[in-house]
Formats: structure tokens, sequence, C-alpha cells
């Protein structure tokens, strides 16, 4: 895993063992694997949005 986040072995324990990430390195994390991210958002009397892993969300 390290080599393919091109982080040391010790920063990717570090990361696994944390309890809250960056989304960013989250996704990095899910593509080193080969997959991808999606959110879903679920709000009160509204249809739930799904961001894709290639989406930018402004707030």
């Amino acid at each position: 895993m390290a080599q393919l986040l091109r982080i040391k072995q010790e920063n990717v324990s570090r990361l696994e063992r944390r309890n809250n990430i960056h989304l960013s390195t989250l996704k990095n994390y899910i593509h080193a694997l080969g997959g991808k991210l999606h959110i879903i958002v679920e709000l009160p009397n509204q249809e739930p949005i799904e961001i894709q892993d290639n989406e930018t969300v402004e707030v």
C-alpha cells in the first residue's frame, strides 16, 4: 500500500489507525486499491444526493 500511495509504510500504518481522515486522503487510499469513492447525502424531505469521486462540491 505504501508503494501505491507513494508514502512511507509508517504513514500508512498511522493512516489506518486514525479515526478521522480527510476525504481526499480516503479517496487516494481507495484509488490505490483500484476502487472509487461515492458519497450519498440524505437530507430530510429531499431526494438523496450522490457525490461521485470525480465531482467537486461547493459549500
